[in-house]
């Protein structure tokens, strides 16, 4: 979320007001380190300011090696707090205790968690703050069993985790907070706005940062995601995108519904001059098509053979004259249901612009 401008003008229109989501990178840090912090720093400044957490004061952090992992434990060090943390493999272990983490206990079994984390407080020791985004096997109830009275539980996690009510019947003595860091994007921009600044100032003095595994291109997105599903990495996974090539087309399937004119304003952002807006019910005149770009909407049912004929043809004359540098496939159609009651007629209205009309769009792909 850091940019190296502030807003895109085109032709006098802007698209954009000055963005609250967005902060300038400081210059002394690549493109890789910048994007690989915002959000996690984010969700741990505001976790740990809710948290009240000081020097001194014992603190859990779950799932320790991952990134917003690795930033608690980095922010929670600086404060001089004791750190404890969680993780699945033997390298992730060695590389929190290297960083200055106390214990490391097991992340992937809950009863070699609670009987590692025992016998390392064998004097009675309670946490101050837990950090946690595990809810398999019962790591919430273990966790909370190791929360002193009066301390503060922090679940930044989507799936299993606790509502205020069940927690309130559990532990009463108490606070739980719920951190979810894209809803305060959408919903709170100005408070998002603030925890950004507070990062930069951190990145200009004593912010070190976090170990970033690097993927080249976005082809390399499906093999990114299997390091992601399998928990080998290690901090975080950055998909490092090549400039735009402003000379050329650019087409976009789908490219009059919500989710096209957002790709078609950013790519004119980024100073794309051609794009070919395809759309199944063609289009009237768009904010996009007053931009100093050229947008063109060509109408074409992709699950029609009449028509993918006829955008085949197109397509083949406006890559003889100018090399299309890019398609983006946004095309689809809803039409979900009871799986009993869907029939052959409702398979076929959905694969019809997401599948019959990749096999046309690949053939003119760079």
């Amino acid at each position: 979320m850091f940019h190296p401008s502030s807003v895109a003008r085109d032709n006098g229109h802007s698209f954009r007001q000055e963005p609250k989501l967005l902060a300038k990178r400081p210059l002394k840090w690549s493109f890789t380190d910048a994007a690989a912090l915002p959000t996690v720093f984010a969700t741990v400044d505001e976790a740990f300011r809710d948290a009240d957490l000081k020097a001194g004061q014992r603190v859990l952090v779950h799932a320790g090696a991952g990134g917003v992992g690795l930033t608690a434990v980095q922010y929670a060090l600086q404060l001089g707090a004791l750190v404890y943390a969680t993780a699945g493999r033997q390298e992730k272990k060695q590389h929190l205790l290297q960083m200055g983490v106390k214990f490391v206990a097991n992340s992937r079994d809950g009863k070699m968690f609670e009987e590692e984390l025992c016998s390392e407080l064998a004097n009675g020791e309670k946490m101050d703050v837990v950090l946690n985004s595990l809810s398999h096997d019962n790591f919430i109830g273990r966790s909370l069993a190791f929360l002193r009275e009066g301390g503060t539980f922090v679940e930044i996690g989507k799936r299993g985790i606790w509502t205020q009510e069940q927690m309130q019947q559990q532990r009463p003595d108490i606070v739980y907070k719920v951190l979810a860091m894209d809803t305060i994007c959408e919903q709170e921009p100005d408070r998002f706005n603030s925890l950004m600044v507070r990062l930069v100032k951190r990145m200009e003095t004593d912010w070190t940062a976090l170990h970033c595994q690097v993927f080249e291109g976005l082809s390399q997105c499906s093999e990114a995601l299997q390091v992601l599903r399998k928990a080998e990495k290690i901090g975080k996974l950055v998909i490092s995108v090549p400039p735009l090539v402003h000379d050329g087309t650019y087409v976009l399937s789908g490219g009059t519904g919500a989710l096209g004119l957002f790709v078609g304003r950013a790519l004119v952002e980024e100073g794309a001059q051609d794009l070919v807006l395809i759309s199944r019910s063609g289009g009237k005149e768009l904010e996009l098509q007053r931009s100093a770009a050229k947008v063109q909407i060509w109408q074409c049912d992709l699950a029609s053979n009449e028509a993918v004929d006829v955008l085949k043809a197109q397509l083949e004359r406006a890559h003889s004259t100018q090399a299309i540098n890019g398609v983006f496939h946004l095309a689809g159609l809803l039409q979900d249901g009871m799986l009993g009651r869907l029939g052959r007629a409702d398979l076929e209205a959905v694969f019809g612009p997401k599948v019959y009309g990749l096999k046309v769009l690949k053939h003119v792909s760079p």
